[in-house]
């Protein structure tokens, strides 16, 4: 009883803070088409909007909700059995809605819908991210690699063995994939990974990827983003502290006009932005109980912000009130500054390190050794290579006694420690 009383009291004491309720809730007005669990939203180019909610496709024309007469069902049992749930849907430049989930891809050309291609008796499955350019469509899964189709044939282009696939993704012409161990590139010939700039691992944390306006790679992590800057090789982590739960995940990403993200965040909508880092948005004052579930975010064209719900229906609100409705507060980021390596480790007369700093200014680097114990024996500023992502700093260590000691690298907001050996 307590517990309810003061919940309703901080839910009445931030809504006298922030404003009224911006959020507003659509369900289909007949019943039996009631959103379950929203997967996918899509605007296409004529203004459409198309929901997915298993085992249905809705077409809301021109996107309104004000007539029932604008919704269109599209009922997915096209072949004998269900082809299961969607996983993404995209327009492609012919106009046709495409849909992925693991069994099937499907495409609606405007008139009916058709199996493109379908998996059977183990040999084809996809089962991650679809995306298509002006001329052809892409998917990766097994048999191990991306697929291309031009509409009429399917094209493999391998993976190693080892490799995993992922998302796929095209930026000026050139093909990468992000997947749960790292960035691969094709080169015409073979997908390679590329090497990342500091401590950063995808491993049991990727989830998805996204390309923003200016042509950067984000790679979407559990509780983080990763901005890949494919211009000049640098990664930088950001990592979201919103939620204190262990199993909190981001799920997807609506990237707006100023570069800044949407994100929805389990039981929360994020907004981030790497002045800003990321920002809670106020939850809806519905449903009932306080809890809802965001499971994707979209924002169309006429600036609204769409988000499906896991049992919740469908929620919308104008984007300019969701971000006047975000308090003020201070980005939440991973370290800045990074050491990769040093060599020799152990090390007799001198080491080397090489390490990353996210702060440019070169004389904002200062360098300390430790014993175990906290004393000090070495500590000197260092001129940044503002010529490479890397620096390389090399230790005199020749001086120093045989044991255990600590690098110590310092920029403006942030440092680094990391544990070498003196023989």
């Amino acid at each position: 009883m307590y517990r309810l009383i003061l919940i309703v009291a901080i839910f009445t004491l931030s809504t006298q803070l922030f404003g009224k309720n911006i959020w507003n809730l659509r369900t289909p007005d007949n019943s039996e088409l009631t959103f379950v669990n929203i997967y996918e939203i899509l605007e296409d180019s004529k203004g459409d909007l198309w929901i997915a909610s298993p085992p249905n496709i809705f077409q809301i024309k021109n996107g309104e909700f004000d007539n029932s007469e604008d919704w269109i069902i599209h009922n997915r049992k096209i072949v004998e059995s269900e082809i299961g749930a969607v996983r993404d849907m995209i327009e492609d430049s012919k106009g046709n809605i495409i849909t992925r989930n693991l069994l099937a891809i499907t495409l609606f050309d405007g008139f009916e819908w058709r199996i493109i291609q379908e998996h059977k008796n183990g040999n084809f499955q996809y089962n991650n991210g679809i995306f298509a350019d002006a001329y052809y469509l892409y998917v990766s899964g097994y048999p191990l690699g991306v697929h291309r189709f031009d509409y009429n044939d399917w094209t493999i282009f391998p993976l190693d063995e080892g490799m995993s696939f992922g998302k796929t993704l095209v930026v000026n012409d050139n093909y990468y994939m992000t997947n749960s161990t790292g960035l691969l590139s094709y080169d015409g010939e073979k997908w390679s990974y590329q090497e990342s700039y500091g401590d950063i691992n995808f491993s049991k944390r990727y989830r998805s990827s996204f390309v923003d306006n200016n042509s950067n790679i984000w790679v979407i992590l559990k509780k983080a983003l990763v901005k890949i800057d494919l211009e000049t090789g640098i990664w930088t982590e950001y990592n979201c502290e919103i939620s204190p739960f262990e199993g909190t995940t981001f799920n997807n990403a609506a990237v707006l006009d100023d570069n800044s993200f949407l994100l929805s965040y389990d039981q929360h909508l994020v907004h981030f932005s790497e002045e800003l880092g990321f920002r809670e948005i106020p939850d809806p004052a519905f449903p009932p109980n306080g809890f809802w579930t965001p499971r994707t975010v979209y924002v169309d064209s006429k600036n609204r912000v769409w988000v499906g719900t896991f049992q919740d229906g469908l929620i919308w609100a104008d984007l300019s009130d969701v971000l006047e409705s975000i308090p003020p507060t201070s980005a939440r980021r991973m370290p800045r500054v990074f050491i990769y390596d040093i060599v020799p480790n152990p090390a007799t007369n001198s080491a080397r390190v090489r390490f990353y700093s996210n702060d440019r200014n070169p004389e904002n680097i200062s360098v300390s050794i430790y014993d175990l114990l906290g004393n000090e024996f070495k500590n000197f500023t260092f001129e940044l290579d503002m010529t490479s992502p890397y620096s390389y700093l090399t230790l005199n260590t020749g001086q120093l006694n045989s044991g255990s000691y600590f690098v110590h690298i310092k920029n403006e907001t942030d440092a680094k420690v990391q544990l070498f050996i003196k023989k």
